[in-house]
């Protein structure tokens, strides 16, 4: 059985969704903890598909997945998906599809027409969903929307440089990798550089 919750309502999962992201996109505790600090009811959100099971009568709830959504800025009615997750023993058994189809029913109520995502690896499944091809993105449109640190959100670039200058180490190797400002922000990023892959645009209008 699987139950879907936000992280910035269940914060006990925090340190188990870090893990799991990390072990897909390295960066640091501390990036990440901004990252997850900001997701809110108003977006950028972050969503977690639980499952629950009971063993020597006692209740187990695992973090199996997650992904997130942030508003596009420049297209009305717009949202990206991203960190879309499943932990690697999960894999293959439909638990992504379960998930993808959660963060779109959301989306739909939240009042979302359209939804876009990138990736490398994943063109296929993503179609399978409904997903068509697109044209990529600007960095620009995205809008990151905060309950706390508003302060960091006058633009992407100035909260970027926040974060980097709280973080030195870690942080300079993501400033310098071509990755988008809402990747920086949400995961995707890598503490290695690494050669600059162009990813697949796709997006799916929500009925």
């Amino acid at each position: 059985m699987f139950i879907f919750k936000t992280i910035h309502n269940n914060k006990e999962y925090n340190d188990e969704l870090i893990e799991l992201l990390n072990s897909q996109w390295p960066r640091s505790f501390y990036s990440r903890q901004i990252s997850i600090d900001k997701s809110n009811e108003n977006l950028p959100y972050y969503l977690m598909m639980i499952m629950t099971a009971t063993a020597d009568h006692q209740s187990i709830n695992e973090l199996v997945g997650c992904a997130s959504i942030s508003k596009i800025n420049s297209i009305e009615n717009a949202l990206l998906i991203e960190n879309v997750l499943i932990k690697k023993q999960y894999r293959g058994k439909g638990y992504g599809r379960l998930i993808m189809n959660k963060i779109e029913n959301i989306s739909k109520e939240k009042g979302f027409k359209v939804g876009y995502l990138s990736t490398n690896d994943q063109k296929d499944f993503y179609k399978t969903l409904g997903y068509i091809d697109c044209e990529p993105i600007s960095t620009s449109s995205f809008v990151q929307t905060t309950n706390n640190n508003n302060n960091n959100n006058n633009n992407n670039n100035n909260n970027n440089n926040n974060n980097n200058n709280n973080n030195n180490n870690n942080n300079n190797d993501d400033h310098q990798d071509k990755t988008s400002n809402l990747l920086k922000i949400f995961g995707g990023g890598s503490l290695k550089k690494r050669e600059t892959i162009e990813p697949f645009w796709l997006k799916k209008e929500f009925f």
